[in-house]
């Protein structure tokens, strides 16, 4: 009787081990999927950083172009106005 209650015992005593075990390797599996999860969105963002980067850059170089190209305007329509004061000689009220 003694042996047929240790035997239970020692059965129900691994059972529940492999069912921490089971439960432990389902853990672990859910971890490895989070991770690689997490590893897939940093690389999402440092692509879209890169990318970002990238934009920010163009959008640098388009703003000063196009300060040059209004200032290089400004420029040119300053000296037409000059030249037409210049033709047009000086102006005296009467």
């Amino acid at each position: 009787m003694f042996w047929n209650s240790f035997q239970i015992l020692m059965c129900q005593v691994l059972e529940w081990q492999l069912w921490r075990l089971h439960s432990l390797c389902s853990t672990l599996c859910e971890y490895a999927a989070i991770n690689s999860m997490l590893d897939q969105i940093n690389s999402c963002l440092d692509h879209l950083e890169e990318k970002n980067d990238h934009l920010h850059a163009r959008l640098k170089e388009l703003l000063e172009s196009n300060r040059q190209t209004r200032l290089e305007f400004q420029q040119q329509l300053s000296e037409g106005q000059n030249m037409q004061t210049d033709v047009q000689g000086p102006h005296t009220d009467i």
